[in-house]
């Protein structure tokens, strides 16, 4: 797919070129041929992308590259409706990135629509740039904190193996600590309210717990830490 598009990353299109509105409308209506020359894989990303016939003729032609390759690269034995639907998916993402610094349309305080300006544009972006690395800090956390509990956890299963109470104990840790996996886990955010800094101009910081988790998981978890 990115071979095809001539992009790094599937989350990362803010740079792509799709075709003009003119060119998919004149395919629609019959005036101008299909994707065809440089434009054999280059999508239609405007208003009604996901229906449009021009796109259905890109996802075939990126299903034919993709079942070409196949044999050079020993790809597992895939039908043509497996190749296009991957593709879809892949166009699904790459067509939220590359409307991401793009104008959308905004509701005024006086209730009437209008379409962003592009420093409106801009920040928003921005927010949403800066909310996916928390978020990607926050699970890169939670993931830590799972591995280490999951290796806590097995040292301490080797140590109680003659005590036969404490080793029932952390297999039950073991079983809730798998079940909860990485998204189970705690993690601990910046609170970013100016009013809650510390004296030392620090951030305090706050533990979030997912709601689904009941509170005696917590109280086994933590004294699996403090064991």
């Amino acid at each position: 797919f990115l071979d095809a598009t001539a992009q790094k990353c599937v989350n990362d299109f803010l740079g792509y070129m799709p075709i003009s509105d003119a060119t998919a409308e004149a395919f629609g209506n019959g005036k101008r041929p299909g994707p065809q020359g440089d434009d054999l894989h280059r999508f239609y990303f405007g208003n009604g992308w996901r229906l449009h016939p021009w796109n259905d003729a890109v996802v075939a032609n990126i299903a034919i590259k993709v079942l070409g390759d196949s044999a050079v690269d020993t790809l597992p034995s895939l039908t043509t409706e497996e190749v296009q639907a991957a593709v879809w998916d892949l166009a699904r993402q790459a067509q939220v990135s590359w409307k991401g610094n793009k104008p959308r349309p905004v509701t005024d305080t006086n209730g009437e629509e209008r379409m962003e300006d592009e420093s409106e544009a801009e920040v928003r972006n921005l927010e949403q740039a800066l909310h996916r690395k928390q978020r990607t800090r926050i699970n890169a956390r939670k993931s830590d904190k799972y591995k280490t509990r999951k290796r806590g956890i097995a040292e301490l299963l080797d140590a109680t193996s003659e005590d036969r109470v404490a080793h029932r104990k952390w297999r039950m840790v073991q079983e809730i600590n798998d079940a909860l996996g990485n998204e189970g886990q705690s993690s601990k955010e910046s609170d970013r309210e100016p009013s809650r800094r510390l004296p030392n101009h620090a951030f305090p910081l706050r533990v979030t717990r997912p709601h689904y988790r009941h509170p005696i998981a917590g109280e086994l978890l933590d004294d699996l830490d403090n064991s």
